[in-house]
């Protein structure tokens, strides 16, 4: 067995892919990290309530999530690959957090579940869903059953 170590300074968050061959084969992984940065505090849009907000055609969405005394909160789902992204980091408006999706497929149903304070994963469960998505522990990556 052999190791290797790395170590890097990083001031923004990023993704690493490590490649490794033994001679005869090549493995490869990825993985996302976040280097926590402060959260934009910003008033909600007027009319928007926690859960899911639609605009009138479908393809923008606003999520709102009450989580009091939390610092931060990302949306990961199907419309980033469940990837942990600085752009889906939710702005705070008070004990709730609010983040505008946009470019989204009308009449498609997209799965997306909370990471809060980068430590604990939340899926909301919306009565009205014709599905269960399933946490695959070691992605962290919802499946359909």
């Amino acid at each position: 067995m052999t190791g290797i170590s790395y170590d890097l300074n990083v001031t923004s968050s990023g993704v690493v892919q490590v490649t490794a061959n033994n001679g005869t084969e090549t493995k490869a992984a990825q993985f996302n990290f976040i280097v926590r940065t402060a959260t934009a505090s910003q008033p909600r849009p007027p009319g928007i309530v926690d859960g899911i907000n639609y605009n009138s055609d479908n393809t923008t969405a606003t999520l709102s999530l009450w989580a009091p005394g939390k610092q931060s909160v990302y949306v990961t789902g199907d419309f980033n690959q469940w990837s942990v992204l600085p752009e889906y980091q939710m702005k705070k408006s008070g004990e709730h957090f609010w983040l505008e999706i946009t470019g989204l497929t009308a009449g498609v149903e997209y799965a997306f579940q909370y990471l809060v304070d980068e430590n604990v994963y939340v899926a909301i469960h919306m009565p009205t869903r014709s599905s269960i998505l399933m946490i695959n522990s070691s992605r962290r990556q919802p499946t359909r059953p």
